[in-house]
């Protein structure tokens, strides 16, 4: 068994991610310009009131909002590009687009998905309150990357026919682990760390290693739950679309039954 076949990548379909269960093509264009919208205002709000670029990404947060901010104008385009094909050409758009590209598509949807489920609580519960007060844009900004970020990430998983492997959990945990290491070669360079339970000096290996496993087995949670509500949604959504092919046959069955009586009085009154 090959890598690829083992992380099911031929299983992916890339329609999904531009289809759904509940709405038209349309619709998604549509959600996907107004989250665009907002996600870059509040890029340019966080980063006018950020001191420096260099600054500015050392913080996970920071990095994440640009990664949602790019998924979205990614998937804006795949939506505009399937909408603008006839319905023949629909059925052949996934096959023709390259496939390295579209299995990128998935794992930073996954991924996406379960850092902003996670970035919300881990600051409300833990960090805010060691904030100090803010007030304008850049309160504004700091208040909308660890809030909206989860409307805009449950709004693409719900109204997409995306899905989620749970293998794929092994790029979701080795982006922060490229992250983790980012941060101690920061700290080596500049002495100084982005996050304090990151500082093993002053809290110590154990406090420090107690939080990796923390931060490990919350993604992980975090990850199976998010599968599991996946499953869910593709069963219910493929349940609704043999309703709705069920009820366009009894009408269709109805709508012939009505036509054959006024077919034979015309045959009688011949």
């Amino acid at each position: 068994m090959g890598l690829s076949t083992f992380l099911r990548f031929d299983s992916f379909d890339a329609e999904r991610s531009v289809t759904s269960f509940f709405v038209q093509p349309k619709v998604l264009i549509v959600t996907r310009v107004l989250g665009l919208i907002y996600l870059v205002a509040v890029l340019a709000g966080a980063l006018a009131t950020t001191s420096s670029l260099k600054y500015f990404i050392q913080f996970f947060t920071n990095i994440g909002w640009v990664a949602l901010t790019l998924y979205y104008l990614w998937a804006l385009i795949l939506s505009v590009q399937y909408y603008r094909l006839s319905e023949f050409e629909r059925t052949q758009w996934a096959k023709k687009g390259n496939r390295v590209i579209q299995i990128i598509f998935w794992i930073v949807y996954s991924s996406q998905a379960v850092y902003h489920m996670l970035i919300p609580l881990i600051f409300w519960a833990l960090m805010r309150k060691y904030q100090r007060p803010h007030t304008g844009v850049y309160e504004w900004a700091t208040v909308s990357e660890h809030t909206t970020n989860v409307v805009f990430m449950a709004l693409e998983m719900t109204l997409t026919r995306m899905t989620m492997d749970v293998r794929h959990i092994v790029f979701t945990l080795g982006f922060v682990l490229l992250y983790l290491l980012m941060a101690f070669v920061d700290h080596w360079i500049n002495g100084t760390w982005v996050y304090s339970a990151l500082d093993y000096e002053t809290m110590g290996w154990t406090k420090v290693g107690l939080f990796y496993v923390v931060v490990a087995v919350g993604m992980t949670v975090v990850y199976l739950i998010l599968w599991k509500l996946h499953q869910i949604k593709e069963r219910r959504g493929v349940q609704r679309q043999q309703r709705q092919l069920q009820a366009r046959l009894e009408s269709d069955i109805e709508s012939v039954a009505s036509q054959e009586p006024s077919k034979l009085e015309k045959l009688e009154s011949k």
